[in-house]
């Protein structure tokens, strides 16, 4: 090999520095000459060892091998002219930072590869393409963060791939498929945090997977799919708190698999790997770190029974509870599984709300001060483990001290029916309602009655009816209520003499006699006589009596007697001829009887009347009255124009002219009535007073109504009744105070408007006037909600062999009846479910065990 070179005449006495300006030549030179041997062996067919390097070969035939050694360079890049029959190749511990796609071009002979120890952030896809004969790759200790598609692409004979700690953190989507002979990876150390669906996918001869200390903590279903030869897995040292069942199912050569130093929950839900470790005989498995009474115990030194037992809860108590508004409610919840289940309240289905400091739940226990009527519901007690929750349930019902429980009276007449409701809300369901009277369980009979509601219906009440009455629910008395019984008055006997209900008297001055009126009632009725439509007045020639008789009677007879004397008979005969009427009256009502009395003095009487003579009258709705008149004519000045009614014009259908001349009506009308007699008249004023009286339909009127309807209770009394009513509406025997949804009407009516759940009960409107004459009317309002499904049945995958619940919660006014059906998708073929020997119902829940 000729080098050529370089000389420079150098003149006797001339300074060096001239000679080192020609250094850049000789350096060039140098340089050409390098490269000019380097193709002379290229082209020779010689292999040339790259600068910096050492290279070394062995001949032997069988075990040839030539190996260019560059390690420990400092080289920032992969050197060029890497001779092509290169077996071996070490550039491991350089400052390499990037490996291009033709760094490694032409290198088919390629077995070993060192790039350990280096900088590299990149490999470039395709880099590798040239590496067919590839069998171990060691890129350990880099910083290539991904690994990008086709990066490893050319790497079908690649055996080992060493590449941990490289600071790894993601992978592109089937990087590793191009390695099928590859049996051993390496990524530990790395910063995975997850493994992604078919990260291994089409790996046939991996035997050895080490992930340990990657930060993972999830593997995704289908990440270890069809790797059927991988015998070892080592995952220790990672964040993984779970394992999915899926993860390891397409692994039948596995045989030793570690999961130590890991977060893992030893749970129901990892039961299934404590399970599949003891089947493949491994024994290097996870470490618990909770449940805390599992912490630090190995998953394989635990029985199964440690591990999951499905979560059982109960409260404590019966069924319902029923408590008083204002007290403090206590509930426990016993519940047990393992792990140990986690423990909620709820009531209705809904959390209770965390700024209501009234509610304390310690896990097992609830405690709720000051309840409130609210607070009825259903409470639910649910403990979770995993994906598996059960629950019990109980049903609380808050009685309002204020309410319709609470009242203390219900007044009901006598030989009517009775209601005394018993308001339970909500209704627990299957609670036994109960009744007692004076300590006395009542009996379904035809006396009583208890209604789907709870209401006690009593029929044909009488006085010995009236007393306390107890609602018990469950053993627990709900509500105490007074059944007062009444009788309004009713006139009994009313006689003159021996003359029964008399209408018209006619008495001598010089005659003496009594009428007596006798009332029956419960209270007591008071018995007063009017004259003319006034107290009796106080005078000599009358005597007022009363006594009560007969007390041992279921009421009392009151007796009053009227006496007239003979005193100044010329003024008994103008002033004591007139209406006599007897009004019988009680708290609750009132009876009248009236006669008309004509005193006449024998031995002076005359027909002629001189002046004109006005007297009151007052009679009552549906009562006969007579106008006495010795007269020849009678004119009603109750029409527009003062007309004769007899005899120049016809009477009035309810008329008649007796033989004495006085006129006889039949319920008459008010008006001023004249009769024309001798010189004078007599003017009769006739005020009619009318009861109010309310239509009413026969039995107990019922009106049903939907939550948010406008409900209408008519409470229509007699047109023209005098006095005129005013109306008052009771529910539940309380009054009704109006304002809100609650608006009464002129006519009496009540108007409910968007009805409630709570506007269900019983309702009376009373009609009375200033004279305490009243009427009753009681309806029956019930409030109906369509059935809703307030929490219904959620998807679950059921294991074989195992107890399976499915819930179903409704609400509805009355409360709806749940039934379950079961379909395999075509709803319209779905079939109703039965209870059966593997089927459990009741209470909203479906157990299948």
């Amino acid at each position: 090999i000729l080098v050529p070179s370089l000389s420079v005449k150098r003149r006797r006495g001339e300074k060096p520095a001239a000679a080192k300006r020609m250094e850049p030549y000789y350096e060039t030179a140098a340089r050409l000459a390098l490269v000019w041997t380097q193709l002379v062996l290229l082209a020779c067919g010689q292999s040339y060892c790259p600068d910096l390097c050492y290279c070394y070969q062995n001949l032997d035939p069988d075990s040839y091998t030539y190996t260019v050694d560059c390690s420990y360079k400092e080289r920032t890049s992969i050197p060029r002219f890497i001779p092509a029959s290169t077996t071996h190749l070490d550039l491991s511990n350089n400052n390499i930072g990037r490996i291009g796609k033709s760094d490694l071009a032409g290198l088919s002979s390629l077995v070993f590869l060192q790039l350990h120890g280096n900088l590299i952030s990149e490999i470039e896809p395709g880099s590798f393409s040239d590496l067919t004969s590839l069998q171990a790759l060691f890129i350990y200790n880099n910083r290539i963060r991904e690994l990008k598609a086709g990066a490893l692409v050319g790497l079908g004979s690649l055996y080992e791939l060493d590449a941990h700690n490289i600071h790894l953190e993601s992978f592109a989507d089937g990087v590793f498929n191009p390695l099928t002979t590859v049996a051993y990876i390496d990524l530990s150390d790395n910063r995975l945090e997850l493994l992604p669906p078919n990260s291994f996918n089409g790996l046939p001869k991996l035997r050895t997977l080490l992930l340990n200390g990657s930060f993972i903590h999830r593997i995704a279903k289908g990440a270890l799919n069809n790797l059927p030869s991988l015998q070892v897995l080592n995952l220790d040292n990672n964040s993984l708190m779970r394992v999915a069942q899926s993860a390891f199912l397409t692994l039948p050569a596995i045989n030793n698999i570690s999961l130590e130093m890991n977060q893992y929950v030893c749970d129901c839900e990892s039961s299934w790997l404590y399970g599949w470790l003891m089947k493949k005989g491994v024994v290097a498995g996870p470490v618990c770190t909770s449940p805390v009474p599992l912490l630090g115990r190995p998953l394989l030194q635990l029985k199964p029974q440690d591990i999951c037992q499905s979560p059982r809860v109960a409260i404590a108590g019966p069924p319902y509870v029923i408590i008083d508004q204002s007290a403090t409610l206590m509930l426990f919840c016993n519940a047990s599984g393992a792990p140990p289940p986690e423990v909620k309240w709820s009531i209705n289905g809904m959390t209770f709300n965390p700024m209501d400091t009234r509610v304390a739940s310690y896990n097992t226990s609830l405690r709720i001060r000051n309840v409130r009527v609210n607070d009825s519901g259903v409470y639910h007690c649910c403990a979770s483990s995993g994906d598996t929750s059960v629950s019990s349930s109980v049903h609380v019902t808050v009685l309002d001290v204020t309410s319709e429980n609470n009242i203390s009276s219900i007044v009901a007449n006598i030989s009517t029916t009775a209601y005394i409701p018993c308001v339970i809300r909500p209704l627990p369901v299957a609670l036994p309602v109960t009744w007692t009277f004076l300590n006395r369980p009542l009996q379904s009979l035809p006396k009583y009655t208890i209604t789907s509601t709870s209401t006690l219906v009593l029929n044909n009440v009488t006085i010995s009816d009236g007393g306390v009455y107890l609602c018990i629910v469950g053993g627990s008395i709900v509500l105490k209520r007074t059944l007062v019984t009444i009788a309004p008055p009713t006139i009994t006997r009313f006689l003159q003499g021996s003359c029964s209900s008399p209408q018209y008297v006619t008495l001598n001055t010089s005659s003496i006699s009594d009428f007596v009126c006798e009332a029956f009632g419960f209270p007591p009725p008071t018995v007063q006589w009017l004259y003319n439509g006034a107290l009796l007045p106080n005078r000599t020639r009358f005597s007022f009596i009363s006594t009560i008789t007969n007390t041992s009677l279921p009421g009392s007879l009151m007796r009053a007697t009227v006496i007239f004397t003979t005193t100044n008979q010329t003024i008994l005969k103008t002033t004591a001829s007139g209406n006599y009427t007897c009004v019988a009256s009680n708290p609750y009502g009132s009876d009248v009887k009236t006669t008309i009395v004509d005193l006449v003095d024998n031995s002076t009487a005359t027909s002629n009347i001189t002046s004109v003579m006005i007297f009151p009258i007052l009679v009552f709705r549906n009562q006969n009255l007579t106008l006495p008149c010795n007269g020849s004519a009678w004119i009603n000045q109750t029409l527009p124009v003062s007309s004769p009614v007899y005899p120049s014009s016809p009477l009035p259908p309810n008329a008649f002219i007796t033989k004495k001349n006085s006129l006889f009506f039949i319920q008459p009308k008010t008006g001023m009535y004249v009769c024309l007699q001798g010189g004078g008249a007599l003017k009769y004023n006739v005020t009619v007073r009318d009861p109010p009286s309310i239509r009413k339909d026969c039995g107990l009127p019922v009106l049903t109504f939907s939550i948010g309807q406008s409900a209408l209770l008519p409470c229509t009394t007699n047109r023209g009744a005098n006095p005129a009513p005013s109306f008052t509406w009771y529910k539940d025997g309380r009054v009704v105070h109006l304002g809100g949804h609650f608006t009464q009407n002129t006519n009496g009516s009540l108007l409910i408007s968007s009805a409630l759940a709570a506007d269900a009960g019983l309702y009376t409107c009373v009609a009375a006037n200033i004279n305490n004459e009243m009427d009753t009317y009681t309806i029956s309002v019930n409030i109906s909600m369509l059935p809703i499904i307030t929490q219904g049945p959620i998807s679950l995958a059921a294991v074989k062999g195992t107890l399976t619940q499915l819930q179903c919660l409704g609400a509805g006014l009355p409360p709806p009846t749940i039934t379950w059906w079961k379909s395999n998708g075509d709803i319209s073929m779905a079939t109703q479910v039965q209870p059966s020997s593997g089927v459990v119902m009741g209470d909203g829940y479906l157990v299948i065990t």
